[in-house]
């Protein structure tokens, strides 16, 4: 990944498929991939202090997925890497250039959070002030089960001050 880009190449897709013949598997591993990277862009330009650390990528990453109604995926993903045991030398192969290759304890600790009902909810102050207006409106008339309704709100009356203010 470079700064402010998110890159995924063919040759990322048939190594999954390489080391994860199952296509759904292989499926789940692209996706979790994908957020994850996403989460590294996200996080370095809110400028978060750890941006930059693979165990917080996948925590947001994980959070992104239960958010978006994606978090069995993550789950099913973090266990196929599990289920593998100690990364098999094909996967060494495979991946040797890849820093963010899933260890049995980052696989370990996707699940955790992907079951954790309280991870969402760490995480919104960091994203609520980043939501488009929309979103938080339709999270105030449809709240999610992980919706931090105060929050929301408290968003939503910051930013029509701040349109009352304007001229």
């Amino acid at each position: 990944m470079r700064a402010g880009t998110l890159i995924r190449c063919a040759d990322d897709v048939r190594r999954l498929h390489a080391a994860f013949p199952d296509g759904r598997q292989a499926a789940d591993a692209l996706l979790f991939a994908m957020y994850h990277e996403m989460a590294h862009l996200l996080l370095t330009q809110w400028r978060h202090p750890q941006a930059d650390q693979e165990a917080t990528a996948d925590e947001f990453a994980t959070t992104m997925m239960v958010m978006f109604e994606l978090g069995a995926k993550a789950r099913s993903h973090a266990e196929a890497w599990d289920a593998k045991g100690t990364v098999t030398d094909q996967l060494v192969e495979a991946f040797a250039q890849d820093p963010h290759v899933l260890t049995r304890a980052r696989a370990a600790a996707v699940q955790q959070w992907a079951a954790d009902a309280a991870l969402v909810a760490r995480w919104q102050p960091l994203v609520v002030p980043h939501m488009q207006t929309a979103l938080l409106e339709r999270l105030i008339q449809e709240p999610q089960s992980w919706t931090n309704l105060e929050l929301v709100q408290q968003e939503m009356a910051t930013r029509k001050r701040g349109k009352a203010l304007t001229f």
